[in-house]
């Protein structure tokens, strides 16, 4: 898999990242709002056979980076919610940034759902396809009235429609068709409800903050313009090549599986990895994966830098790189914190959660700091292949977003409460005494065998309390 691609997966774990954790930022700059005028593409983009989205409907350049696809249902609450904030969200990109295209996935359960796509798609052939899909959403409880088709042809008639084209289109096969066409792709997704949020591929179910969908847009658009000045993908390709990358990673499928991924596991704890102590003194070890540049990931090294503090020695911290953007500040405090010693690692950490994020706003801070402490930062190309073993690790381990932590092999997946996890270290560090003293077992032997018996306890549910959100 060249890098191009490792980025893309990098990138894509801040959909899960921002999912599954308590807070989130946004990245994107506020601007106004581009008037939605009609012009050509300065290139054809290759579709995707996968998400094809050459037939339907959408709003923004047609050679845009970045393709958010929404299967949505025009009697669905959750839906209408949906489409105020994707415009919401478009609002703050450029022009040319973010295209949006829509498919129907009018569910059985809504009886108006239906002959709205029907309508959509009528004003579609006049021109009007999005002030029918607004209006509806402005009013979609009416879509249940008894006489719905009365009320979808009053719509259309505000809307300036010419009506008696409209009603032909309305009951035309060829509508008829271009739906079910929709409903099929939907099904051979296994999206199982409405809406469905793929963003060049990455799979976003429900209804998230607009910061969710900024965060991944935005990624995607810097990984893709870097890896096209790269010359490590073609522009025309790279709608089709995201979509191949992020689905297999993000696939509604996989995501309904992940919950199953097993919670206790053995990561690897050896290697040049950055880390707070030495391996033989420590009761408790956590596999960190981090992104230094996301406000969850900040949030968790808070918590974590108090435990360690606390526990003096017995509970030591090993962090994998997962940064999910290329912005100088985040990779450099990356590369700083892997060419740490393990005495500066601490030292650095609780530097960068203390400064209120200055530091990812005026790089100089960081450079200051870094040169002040005599921290070697790792080179960008050895870097690289680090960032890419980690990546590795991550999908060996089944890592979907950060901040992810193992605890003597628990899996914790998103910023953890703090009674609980103080809970969980505070139990393990009694049972390793215990263990370490029955067994005579420190250091790697001691972690093997804490892991061990965590997999075991899990095993046993009557006996496990669950220390998660």
């Amino acid at each position: 898999m060249n890098r191009a691609l490792r980025w893309l997966i990098a990138g894509l774990l801040v959909f899960v990242a921002g999912c599954a954790s308590s807070a989130t930022e946004d990245r994107s700059p506020e601007r106004e709002a581009p008037e939605n005028v009609e012009r050509s593409p300065s290139i054809e983009l290759v579709d995707s056979e996968i998400i094809p989205i050459a037939d339907s409907p959408f709003r923004g350049a047609e050679d845009a980076w970045v393709h958010v696809v929404v299967f949505s249902d025009f009697q669905c609450p959750f839906c209408a919610r949906l489409s105020a904030t994707l415009e919401r969200v478009l609002e703050t990109f450029d022009e040319g940034t973010v295209r949006l295209v829509y498919k129907h996935f009018p569910l059985s359960r809504h009886r108006g759902a239906r002959p709205a796509a029907q309508a959509a798609e009528a004003a579609g052939e006049q021109g009007k396809f999005w002030e029918m899909h607004d209006a509806l959403f402005d009013d979609f409880p009416a879509l249940d009235d008894d006489d719905l088709e009365a009320r979808l042809f009053e719509l259309a008639e505000s809307l300036g429609l010419e009506m008696e084209q409209f009603g032909a289109d309305f009951s035309s096969q060829r509508i008829a068709e271009r739906i079910d066409r929709d409903v099929e792709l939907a099904e051979q997704l296994d999206l199982r409800g409405a809406p469905a949020v793929f963003v060049n591929g990455g799979f976003i179910a429900g209804v998230q903050s607009p910061q969710i969908y900024q965060g991944a847009i935005a990624d995607l658009v810097r990984i893709l313009k870097q890896s096209v000045e790269n010359g490590e993908m073609r522009r025309e390709d790279t709608y089709q090549r995201s979509v191949e990358t992020l689905f297999a990673h993000t696939r509604p499928e996989a995501t309904r599986g992940r919950p199953d991924a097993e919670s206790v596991v053995s990561v690897p704890l050896d290697g040049a990895r950055p880390t707070t102590g030495p391996v033989d003194e420590a009761l408790v070890h956590l596999a960190f994966f981090v992104s230094l540049g996301a406000e969850p990931s900040l949030e968790t090294q808070r918590l974590l830098s108090a435990i360690v503090a606390h526990t003096e020695g017995d509970v030591r911290v090993t962090y994998f790189h997962l940064p999910h953007n290329l912005e100088e500040p985040s990779m450099l405090a990356h590369r700083a914190l892997h060419g740490a010693t393990t005495q500066q690692v601490g030292e650095l950490l609780d530097w960068l959660v203390n400064r209120d994020n200055d530091w990812r706003q005026e790089l100089d801070l960081l450079r200051d700091y870094i040169e002040e402490e005599g921290i070697e930062v790792a080179d960008e190309d050895s870097f690289q292949q680090v960032i890419e073993a980690d990546m590795e690790a991550a999908g060996v381990f089944e890592v979907y977003g950060t901040p992810t932590l193992f605890i003597n092999g628990i899996r914790f997946v998103g910023v953890p409460d703090p009674d609980k996890l103080n809970e969980l270290i505070e139990e393990q560090i009694a049972l390793a005494i215990r263990v370490g003293e029955v067994m005579n077992l420190s250091g790697r032997a001691l972690y093997d065998a804490m892991v061990d018996g965590n997999r075991e306890r899990e095993q046993r549910p009557a006996e496990s309390e669950n220390f998660q959100n």
